[in-house]
């Protein structure tokens, strides 16, 4: 009994020493969601020269939102850290399996695309802290592979699908809307949103 135990512990530590890095926590996502909002109003301008740049940077901030890792060791941001990292997000069972071997054929997919939450951010203009709130509830991403990002439309939702009101976030419309009607290719019954396993601190 002591062996195993012992065999255990070793194993855990071992897994905690390759684990170089951490998700964004709240401190990270803070300071993200002011960025976006000085962004808001050149992003509103339509007369602005650089409102296209305001608007790009508005994305590619939801991106560094999911992907981006804090390092264990010097406390700073690095792009891309947890890209595709399976062991600390969400990811399908065969990116999992992949991942094992190449991480070539994996995307970093957004459960709502990134056009969405900006054109929403952008259209209600909300506050930096609306803005929190919103990307906390609806910037989320899942690791798959490149067959099952060909299974998911890459610009919309559901034809049926709302965001909610940002009173009503926690109430809202469920962010894995297209993983549950993209079906496996295999068998055409199960759902794509069946094969996504979650990171077990969740």
């Amino acid at each position: 009994m002591k062996e195993l135990l012992s065999m255990a512990t070793n194993a855990s530590n071992v897994s905690q020493k390759k684990q170089k890095y951490r998700p964004l926590g709240e401190k990270e996502h803070r300071f993200l969601s002011e960025f976006i909002y000085l962004l808001l109003k050149v992003a509103n301008d339509e007369k602005h020269s650089m409102r296209a740049i305001a608007r790009g940077q508005i994305s590619l901030t939801m991106w560094r939102w999911t992907a981006d890792g804090v390092c264990l060791k010097t406390g700073t941001v690095k792009q891309n850290a947890l890209k595709y990292d399976v062991t600390q997000l969400p990811c399908t069972k065969q990116a999992k399996e992949k991942a094992k071997t190449s991480k070539k054929d994996l995307r970093h997919e957004h459960t709502v695309p990134r056009i969405l939450l900006t054109d929403y951010i952008i259209e209600n203009e909300l506050s930096a802290d609306d803005i929190y709130k919103f990307l906390r509830r609806y910037c989320k991403t899942v690791i798959v592979t490149r067959d099952e990002d060909k299974q998911l439309s890459t610009k919309n939702m559901p034809t049926d699908w709302n965001f909610p009101t940002i009173k009503d976030l926690d109430s809202g419309a469920c962010e894995y809307a297209r993983y549950k009607v993209a079906k496996i290719e295999k068998n055409g019954k199960k759902s794509l949103y069946e094969e996504i396993e979650h990171p077990k601190c969740e």
